[in-house]
């Protein structure tokens, strides 16, 4: 993606960051000053902020500085929002109205863009289906009827169809994440916030803690970080399918699935554990947001919340209000309790929540506007998941026809034509080769086009992988 396309991609969060700051109480250069500080968090319209906190320095005005920027950016709508904006400030003192305008102007582009990658990727899964699926079996097949017409067997079908197959999913995927305007940054941790303020009450509790994680939570520990089980699963998949290398089909069989099925189960369990928390998030925002809007301080807003919490994350609330009691400042806390949760959108809501903190005393608004966006984001995401969750099941039946066609044409027209004194070697093993490779690609395919994830896809491939091989094995191919 290029700087334009993510800057322009980034600009609605970066003019909400601006907004709740500005309505927080926040001056003009304080709003852009700290947007620039916590820029990793908000995308590449954020870090170009930073540009004007340095020319500020510098020795030039906000006003200058904004100017500046404009100047140089690649993106004409960026452009358009920074001379609206220092326009707004200089007029009228605060750019709340501008930045609400503008905030309303993006979220219906972000809608149209949505609904629009939505109806692209409905193409694009026809696309898939037709040359990743049935192009190879129209291939196979004219191969054989070439080689019977010129008892000859065609060399392209040997190594056409994995160098067709694998690049060409490859750059498949590759195309679908550029046609993706939607933003994807990952999770930062605040640890070196929270060492700052930590207590020391809380750093034994912290440090007795860890120790009983690591010597009790294995599961626990691969569930949160799943890339670590390779580390386990890649000797055991090296020592299980050791004593058969005299069999490939079967040494590959059990070394994929013994590496890959234990980290696409933990993977499966960790974002089903962070979608459920994300779920419970606006929830946990509201609740907050009407707390505090009582006249509760923060830190008995959310020790009550604690005590009255059910749901995914309940135990993360428990101990943010535990750190709270031991002597931690609020700030710190929640800094932590972000790096436990994980979540982009936690992140993006502690910073908010302890920035407005610093501004105004109520931050009812604040968790309120961030509840609202959650909320919003998971709608999108829910669109997307069940618009595509029917091609992910096209998916599924299409790889069955193709192993269905496959085990026909092994099963009964090859044996037909070696009657025939034809030799069909090549396309039985172009034929099982072009199946066990669909069923990797396919399942990939189906993880980022359902998930948006390609690693989400582990978990089809392995399903169809072994489904292929199992089979093959029962039919007596392999």
């Amino acid at each position: 993606m290029t700087s334009r396309r993510k800057t322009e991609a980034s600009l609605y969060d970066a003019v909400l960051y601006l907004a709740i700051l500005h309505r927080s109480g926040a001056a003009p250069f304080d709003a852009v000053q700290s947007l620039a500080e916590y820029a990793d968090y908000f995308g590449e319209a954020a870090k170009a902020f930073r540009q004007v906190v340095s020319d500020t320095r510098l020795g030039c005005t906000l006003h200058e500085g904004i100017c500046r920027l404009a100047e140089t950016t690649p993106s004409e709508k960026f452009r358009q929002f920074l001379f609206g904006y220092t326009a707004a400030v200089n007029t009228s003192g605060t750019a709340v109205p501008y930045l609400e305008d503008v905030l309303e102007t993006l979220r219906e582009e972000k809608r149209i863009r949505q609904e629009k990658y939505l109806s692209a990727l409905e193409v694009f899964a026809e696309i898939y289906l037709t040359l990743f699926v049935a192009l190879p079996l129209f291939a196979v097949i004219t191969g054989m009827v070439l080689g019977m017409l010129n008892s000859a067997e065609p060399a392209f079908l040997s190594l056409g169809i994995p160098l067709f197959l694998i690049p060409g999913t490859a750059a498949y995927l590759l195309l679908l994440d550029s046609m993706d305007e939607s933003i994807s940054l990952p999770h930062r941790d605040f640890a070196e916030k929270g060492e700052e303020l930590q207590s020391p009450k809380l750093r034994a509790y912290m440090k007795r803690r860890a120790r009983q994680e690591c010597r009790f939570g294995t599961a626990a520990y691969f569930t949160r970080k799943p890339e670590t089980v390779f580390q386990v699963s890649l000797p055991a998949g090296i020592l299980v399918s050791l004593p058969f290398t005299d069999f490939p089909y079967l040494w590959t069989l059990l070394f994929l699935l013994t590496v890959f099925v234990p980290y696409a189960v933990f993977h499966f369990l960790h974002e089903r554990e962070q979608a459920a928390k994300e779920t419970s998030v606006p929830d946990f925002c509201r609740r907050l947001a009407g707390a505090v809007s009582q006249g509760e301080c923060l830190s008995c807003a959310i020790e009550r919340i604690a005590a009255e919490e059910k749901s995914p994350l309940e135990n993360d609330i428990r101990r943010l209000s535990g750190e709270i009691r031991l002597g931690e400042t609020v700030a710190s806390a929640l800094y932590r309790f972000a790096s436990r949760v994980k979540l982009l959108s936690v992140d993006r809501t502690v910073i908010l929540l302890t920035e407005s903190a610093r501004y105004s005393a109520d931050i009812s608004q604040t968790a309120a506007a961030a509840s609202c966006e959650i909320k919003e984001q998971l709608r999108h995401s829910l669109a997307r998941k069940e618009g595509m969750s029917l091609y992910t099941a096209v998916i599924y039946l299409a790889y069955c026809v193709f192993v269905f066609v496959a085990v026909i044409l092994l099963t009964v027209f090859l044996p037909a034509m070696s009657a025939a004194e034809f030799s069909g070697e090549l396309y039985e093993t172009a034929l099982i080769n072009a199946v066990l490779i669909q069923g990797i690609c396919s399942g990939l395919a189906a993880g980022k086009m359902g998930e948006g994830a390609v690693l989400a896809g582990v978990k089809h491939a392995c399903v169809l992988f072994a489904s292929g091989m199992l089979v093959f094995f029962a039919t007596g191919i392999l």
